[in-house]
């Protein structure tokens, strides 16, 4: 029941280890794998993947949206834009703009990480 999902996380050799005992991407899958086995219909993340490889952490992300709703916070924005349909970008404890990520585009990056705090943008 729980081999599926560490195959998935490319951790099936990791089965039987303690999580203290795993480096901090690995804690991060075991994370995600634990959501999935619970099947939760919502994930909240904070940087949940953070601390894993590009490449597995496309595949950690995928698997997260293949099973329920995300809702993620994350600094890496490409990563962001090639896994997810919508893009809510923060600024000042605010929403600075929320778009499909289609129409997120390098000029609303640069307002939204520029030093200067003008209006949200719609």
């Amino acid at each position: 029941q729980i081999r599926p999902i560490f195959q998935a996380l490319s951790m099936e050799e990791k089965m039987l280890e303690l999580v203290s005992n795993l480096s901090g991407g690995q804690q991060q899958r075991v994370a995600v794998g634990r959501a999935m086995y619970r099947r939760c219909p919502i994930i909240l993340g904070d940087e949940p993947v953070s601390a894993i490889d590009p490449h597995q952490a496309g595949a950690v992300l995928e698997l997260i949206k293949s099973a329920c709703t995300a809702v993620l916070a994350m600094h890496d924005v490409q990563l962001a834009l090639q896994h997810f349909p919508r893009i809510v970008g923060l600024r000042d404890g605010g929403v600075f703009f929320d778009r499909p990520s289609a129409d997120v585009d390098d000029k609303i990056l640069t307002e939204l990480y520029s030093r200067e705090r003008d209006h949200a943008v719609e």
